[in-house]
């Protein structure tokens, strides 16, 4: 039997989700190859365009605000692509069960994605935890070709454990680093939350961006880690200071030729992938003209 305990997070305080299946207005413009996502005052909203309709949610905190401020709160978030579809909207609640289970290999059963752990929707966790744990097994068979004794179990899960750790990590990074104050939820994640591990990473960093890419723990140890540096230039956060900058330029510690050619660079590379982009079909064409050409 897979182990039945639950071992929580800390930072998983979205506990609650309302969400709806809403028409679109106008398809051709809502129906677009992303997710967005928009936070609120008590945690934060996705959108998924599909063919037949737009799926969409409000995953927030009950220990904050209430299911029925959560739903008046984010029929006025939709209210502003358009006030009918917002009022005709109908929800259905989730109770969201944060965390990961003890250990994910247990005799002959183990647990693969979400069925050994999971965060939050945010960052689609549930879909790469799913691929990186079924690609972990199956190296971790072949590793002896079949054979698995106590030393193959325990590596694997403690290979899964610190990739989890990791990704709770990464999400808390969206909320820690947040410059909003606007409610008792935001500044309880930005100003009071205990959370040590966090703290580690951020303040006894002495370059918070060289720790990210070059630090390994059980809390940063996933890959690259390149996303951590688009979350933390998001939130406002650089790598050197203006005036660190400007000094280092000043007296040749950087070479500023150099950055001016770098510069340069990327606004060519920007703008000739612009051009392609508008000669490319859109999202609504290419499924129009290529996937649902008989609906």
């Amino acid at each position: 039997e897979i182990a039945s305990c639950l071992v929580g997070s800390e930072m998983c305080i979205r506990d609650s989700a309302i969400a709806a299946r809403i028409p679109f207005i106008d398809k051709e413009k809502e129906l677009h190859n992303t997710t967005d996502c928009h936070a609120l005052q008590y945690g934060w909203v996705w959108n998924i365009p599909l063919w037949s309709r737009i799926g969409t949610g409000y995953c927030y905190s009950s220990k904050f605000t209430t299911d029925e401020l959560a739903e008046k709160e984010f029929r006025k978030h939709l209210a502003k692509s358009d006030v009918k579809r917002a009022e005709e909207a109908e929800f259905f609640k989730i109770d969201i069960r944060h965390g990961k289970r003890k250990r994910a290999w247990v005799k002959n059963v183990v647990g693969i994605g979400l069925s050994y752990g999971f965060l939050e929707p945010l960052e689609s966790t549930g879909l790469l935890t799913t691929h990186e744990n079924a690609l972990r097994l199956l190296a971790t068979l072949e590793k002896r070709n079949g054979l698995v004794k106590r030393t193959e179990i325990e590596g694997y899960n403690l290979a899964v454990d610190q990739d989890i750790e990791s990704m709770k990590g990464f999400i808390a990074m969206h909320y820690f680093l947040s410059e909003r104050k606007d409610s008792s939820y935001w500044k309880y994640l930005t100003e009071e939350i205990e959370f040590p591990e966090m703290y580690d990473m951020i303040v006894r960093s002495p370059r918070l961006y060289q720790e990210f890419v070059y630090g390994t723990s059980s809390y940063n140890s996933w890959g690259s880690l390149d996303g951590l540096l688009y979350i933390a230039a998001g939130m406002g956060l650089r790598p050197l200071g203006t005036t660190e900058c400007n000094y280092r330029i000043r007296d040749g510690f950087v070479n500023a030729k150099a950055l001016e050619e770098s510069y340069n660079k990327h606004i060519h590379y920007k703008k000739q992938v612009l051009k392609h982009v508008e000669k490319m079909p859109s999202t609504f064409e290419f499924l129009r003209d290529n996937v649902y050409k008989s609906i």
